[in-house]
């Protein structure tokens, strides 16, 4: 039920006790799953190093060497990638959580975007801890910083059921910002969040930016995408028209 974002508060007239709301609701998910890595001995962190094993390749092998491309821009996104995919969950990691480090200004534009979109996934699940840890990165002069942080919100927050409901209320006031770039991480980061919810508050807000004649075609396809991702295989009938006349309306 949990995976299918299923929260069923009764059955059959019969209110379900509280802890196996909070099990639907995903809201146990994180401790569960750092339990289980502890039991099996996985908790320890891992660098991106660990997993390309390059302390193997021969530093003097020329164009094989991994060391000569440590400070391009795409060696260091495919960090990044690799960083939180290894790491997911586990609430730590060796390149992006250490407090002086400054990776993410070892990236350019969308790189560091990544960047900081990447905290999500390491955190992921833990949405207390997780919103306390991307914070900082809201406030960050760079806008590609800040909408990598609020797709981090969006990451952290997937699947999991919250009263407060934090995704939204953060990601909400940014769907009207000037910067395609926050626009853009806001509208992908509710589309995350509320995976699969059938969400309605989420369809309202998003179907005007879908509609707006004046909105660049990058932003009503990021618009409709996260659409999708919150009204995933529901079969939406009021959506599907929505898109299509937006479809039709821009081919003209």
């Amino acid at each position: 039920l949990g995976r299918h974002n299923v929260v069923l508060s009764e059955i059959d007239g019969v209110e379900v006790d509280e802890s196996l709301v909070e099990i639907m609701g995903n809201a146990k998910q994180s401790e569960m799953f750092l339990s289980l890595a502890k039991d099996l001995e996985v908790l320890e962190a891992k660098h991106p190093d660990d997993i390309y094993k390059s302390h193997l390749v021969d530093s003097n092998s020329g164009a094989g060497s991994l060391s000569g491309n440590m400070d391009s821009a795409r060696h260091n996104l495919a960090s990044t990638f690799v960083n939180a995919f290894v790491n997911m969950g586990f609430c730590s990691d060796k390149l992006m959580s250490a407090e002086e480090n400054k990776w993410i200004y070892r990236n350019k534009d969308h790189g560091m975007m990544s960047a900081a979109a990447s905290l999500g996934m390491i955190l992921l699940w833990d949405v207390d801890v997780g919103l306390t840890r991307i914070d900082k990165y809201m406030y960050s002069l760079e806008d590609h910083v800040k909408a990598g942080a609020l797709l981090a919100v969006g990451i952290v927050s997937a699947g999991v059921r919250n009263d407060c409901d934090p995704a939204l209320a953060l990601l909400s006031e940014h769907l009207e910002n000037p910067a395609s770039s926050l626009k853009t991480g806001a509208m992908l980061g509710l589309g995350i969040a509320y995976a699969g919810t059938c969400r309605e508050d989420v369809l309202e807000l998003l179907v005007p930016i879908v509609a707006d004649a004046g909105a660049s075609g990058e932003i009503v396809a990021f618009a409709a995408l996260a659409l999708g991702l919150v009204f995933i295989g529901s079969a939406n009938a009021d959506l599907a028209t929505t898109l299509l006349q937006v479809i039709a309306e821009r081919a003209e």
